[in-house]
């Protein structure tokens, strides 16, 4: 676990600028360039280019997996809330609502909050102020070979 000042690392730092960060935020592309630089395999998804029964079903096999966790990356408006573009965690899945249960870490904001996985996905396919698709990273865990 570590903050938000400890996440911009020399390594990171390497990567992004953490003043552009504060100004514009972060976007599918920069998160997943920033995270290589930690010690995980990192999928990133666009949402525009998967259906909504692919994604769904994506985040819910990464949802099984212990070694894997999912980052959202969506338009806050889509799903009345208050902003713009927004990264969340997602950790749970629930079939018989068809939701998803979003950790929002501006939790002084939002808390924790279960959403229609339909508006959900809608939400992670939409386009930034520069045209490029939100969506999603599944980041896994790598483990150093037994040899």
């Amino acid at each position: 676990m570590f903050t938000q000042e400890e996440f911009f690392s020399d390594d990171v730092l390497g990567v992004i600028d953490q003043n552009d960060v504060a100004q514009r935020g972060m976007s599918l592309e920069d998160l997943a360039m920033v995270l290589k630089v930690f010690p995980v395999k990192v999928l990133k998804y666009e949402g525009l280019d998967f259906s909504q029964e692919e994604i769904r079903d994506l985040i819910i096999s990464a949802l099984k997996n212990p070694n894997q966790c999912v980052l959202a990356l969506y338009q806050r408006k889509e799903l009345q809330q208050e902003g713009g573009g927004h990264w969340s965690p997602i950790a749970a899945y629930e079939a018989e609502s068809d939701s998803f249960l979003v950790l929002d870490v501006a939790r002084f904001k939002y808390p924790p909050v279960w959403v229609n996985t339909s508006a959900f996905i809608n939400s992670m396919r939409t386009v930034n102020i520069y045209n490029k698709s939100r969506g999603f990273i599944i980041i896994e865990k790598i483990f150093a070979d037994s040899e």
